[in-house]
């Protein structure tokens, strides 16, 4: 469950980052991030930010593990290399660096100590961090290259050529993946196998639904996520665009099954599921009525697991969530209501806030008692909504929250909702109570916003700059402090490169950028820090 929606927003010119505390490469098309479905690693945005040279890989397996005070936490270097992390897998920081030794894929324990190399990279190559493992893929054309799969239990594995860059996820501990093989510019097959075992001839299940899945439809992204260590994939195949099929395999299983049949368009879903924490039930939609053949617009099936069952909940969804023990969804209309139903026999459907409007829903609490959703569509001109909250337990009227505004989320401690106010001239991070309160301003002029997966607080983007690294690539770095819900602000870092942190818990890891003539000096790295 994601507490926080990833997006880009802004106010009158001044652009504000609201970035979850669970995605990791959002891509849909690679069915890679938690809003899609994917099993991630846990970072705080989209993986690479692409932010090294185009020769897209590191170096740096100098000896690390000092300690610096220059900012206002005290920060553990990592690497002293220009570097892109890639992930945090398990205890281990994966990066990207260029050093002394050239562009190299390494690892550290993010508690600190020394990395080690990986794998050499050259321009072309790419990394991809999801769950417990790290594709590479290198001798890359037109998109497809050869696989190979790292985990810290197994090393480096070479995969076989002819595998779609990207579209790759993992068990969350490593154990399992799965990976494109025998692809082509517009097909892939899917190879589902136990990490220990991957070899250069590596192929895909010829039995069961070992039908390739169709590439580059931007309306039917392949979709693929592990619950637990049993693989789900939601994807088109043949020529179909927005019908897509449900398919499984457990760990024993040498083949996938569907669990839904894209046989005709009322049978098909369209790309995209929910599994909830436990990983006992799978959300999935239907195709809208406009669909030939579909007479049920959208509808709404929960799938349980353990014995494959489908149950049906409602019609005209336009998405949902799941609660941690699969007992209860939760979901918006397509008539912009908000329902609760149980997943069971008798779903029973209950109206949460019939006219809200719920234009969309921004995040609802860990234990799903409460929901923070925007009530208007964005602004045309500065992108902001008003926001309310409901309860989720029967229908209520929803409370005002703020109005004018752009959402962040709700707090990893539920105890406020955060947002950003104001214009180009006087913008501010706020937080009000979600038992209701006055707001109260955090932060002024902020241009990012974090929201960690533990703590209370929030980690700010601010005073950005653009930078020129050579002579032809421009980074935005920012200054960024962890800010308490008293409004009390400590400075992490300076010159921390656009999109590259992560967090763990506590542990936040960020990528550094000091230049002198265009050239990496001094300060540059790969830090972490424990938030307060």
């Amino acid at each position: 469950m994601t507490k926080t929606l990833i997006g880009v927003v802004g106010v009158a010119g001044l652009v504000l980052a609201a970035a979850a505390c669970s995605s990791s490469d959002s891509t849909t098309d690679n069915g890679a991030s938690s809003s899609s479905g994917g099993d991630t690693n846990t970072s705080s945005s989209g993986g690479s930010s692409g932010a090294t040279s185009s020769s897209g890989g590191s170096s740096g397996t100098s000896s690390s593990g000092g300690t610096s005070s220059s900012g206002g936490l005290t920060a553990t270097t990592l690497s002293q290399d220009f570097g892109t992390i890639i992930g945090i897998v398990g205890d281990q920081v994966v990066f990207e660096s260029v050093g002394s030794a050239g562009v190299t894929l390494n690892y550290v324990p993010i508690a600190g100590g020394t990395a080690t190399k990986i794998t050499d990279m050259v321009q072309g190559d790419r990394a991809v961090a999801r769950g417990g493992a790290v594709g590479v893929w290198k001798t890359v054309t037109s998109g497809i290259g050869t696989f190979n799969v790292w985990t810290k239990a197994t090393g480096l594995k070479a995969g076989p050529a002819s595998s779609f860059v990207g579209l790759f996820n993992a068990s969350s501990d490593g154990t399992r993946i799965a990976f494109s093989v025998a692809a082509t510019a517009t097909t892939s097959r899917l190879a589902v196998v136990d990490t220990a075992s991957v070899t250069a001839t590596t192929s895909y299940a010829t039995t069961g639904s070992s039908t390739a899945l169709r590439l580059g439809v931007n309306t039917c992204g392949p979709f693929l996520r592990f619950a637990g260590t049993t693989f789900l994939g939601a994807y088109c195949t043949g020529t179909q665009t927005v019908r897509a099929r449900l398919v499984t395999a457990a760990a024993a299983d040498t083949a996938l099954s569907s669990l839904v049949s894209d046989s005709s368009n009322a049978n098909g879903i369209q790309p995209y599921m929910v599994v909830n924490k436990n990983n006992t039930k799978v959300l999935v939609l239907g195709l809208p009525s406009t669909e030939s053949g579909v007479t049920q617009d959208q509808q709404l099936r929960i799938i349980t697991l353990a014995d494959k069952s489908v149950q049906i909940i409602d019609t005209g969804v336009y998405d949902g969530d799941l609660t941690d023990d699969g007992s209860t969804v939760l979901y918006k209309t397509v008539t912009d209501g908000l329902k609760r139903a149980s997943t069971g026999a008798t779903p029973n459907p209950t109206d949460i806030v019939a006219a809200g409007p719920v234009k969309a829903v921004q995040g609802y609490t860990t234990d799903f008692s409460r929901v923070l959703f925007a009530s208007t569509d964005p602004d045309q001109t500065t992108g902001t909504v008003d926001l309310k909250t409901a309860t989720t337990a029967a229908s209520n009227t929803p409370a005002d929250v703020a109005t004018a505004v752009q959402p962040l989320g709700i707090n990893a401690t539920d105890t406020h909702f955060l947002y950003f106010a104001g214009d180009a001239m006087s913008a501010s991070l706020k937080a009000k109570p979600v038992g209701g309160g006055a707001d109260k301003d955090l932060f002024k002029d902020p241009e990012v916003g974090l929201i960690p997966p533990s703590g209370g607080g929030v980690v700010v983007g601010h005073a950005s700059k653009e930078v020129m690294l050579g002579q032809s690539t421009k980074l935005n770095v920012f200054s960024l402090s962890a800010v308490d819900l008293t409004g009390a602000a400590t400075l992490i870092a300076t010159d921390v490169v656009e999109d590259e942190w992560r967090f763990k818990d506590k542990s936040f890891v960020y990528a550094k950028l000091v230049l002198n003539a265009g050239a990496p000096a001094m300060g540059t790295g790969i830090f972490v820090v424990t938030l307060p």
